[in-house]
């Protein structure tokens, strides 16, 4: 078995990583990071405490992801060409198709369609809902779905249902009444077929009762 040159096991082991996100990292007791981590946190004790700080912490997540693609997006509109699709590709910490879809939720929340306030804190519940046309978009508002407690499964359902009840085959105008009429003219015919069959065994009963005679 060949070995692969080890530039080539390099861009794998890259490329790995970049798709998987990078490995747990564990900092053992005593670690300055540890420390650091324990004195940021506030000793709390009710459960109402508790839901203000993570929630404070989760809307900052979404302030964190739209800045990010805030600079996703000035660095395609200002690097020169083939730079951008370099930086995305080979020197982020995250995948290309993360990058795009963190670029495309923050276009769609700068641009006003998506209103900040209204949006759950997760990029790629965001960018689900920034690939809605129009229309969809604004029954889903309707429908309630734009909202800061959004789960993305929820918009994959909703999609899921516009593409199904799309591809439902929709009758021409006028096609159900010729199709019910088409169904009593067979009705009709099968009646008199069978009115036809019983006439026939009644004059085949009766004749078999005369030649007994």
């Amino acid at each position: 078995m060949s070995k692969l040159r080890p530039s080539v096991t390099g861009a794998l082991t890259r490329r790995a990583l970049k798709d998987h996100g990078p490995p747990v990292e564990v900092m053992p007791q005593g670690d300055r990071r540890m420390d650091v981590l324990a004195s940021a946190l506030v000793p709390l004790t009710r459960k109402e405490e508790f839901v203000r700080e993570i929630t404070t912490l989760w809307t900052r997540a979404q302030s964190t992801f739209l800045t990010i693609g805030q600079y996703l997006i000035m660095a395609k509109q200002k690097l020169p060409h083939g730079d951008y699709t370099i930086m995305v590709e080979r020197e982020l910490p995250f995948s290309p198709n993360t990058a795009f879809q963190i670029r495309t939720a923050a276009e769609a929340v700068s641009s006003g369609r998506l209103p900040a306030e209204t949006l759950p804190p997760n990029y790629s519940t965001i960018y689900q809902l920034s690939t809605l046309p129009d229309h969809l978009l604004e029954e889903a508002k309707r429908s309630g779905l734009v909202r800061p407690d959004l789960r993305r499964a929820e918009i994959v359902a909703f999609k899921k249902k516009v593409r199904e009840a799309t591809e439902r085959p929709v009758s021409p105008p006028g096609a159900t009444a010729q199709r019910l009429a088409e169904l009593r003219r067979q009705k009709a015919a099968i009646e008199e077929e069978i009115a036809r069959l019983e006439r026939v065994a009644t004059q085949d009963v009766e004749g078999g009762e005369g030649a007994k005679r």
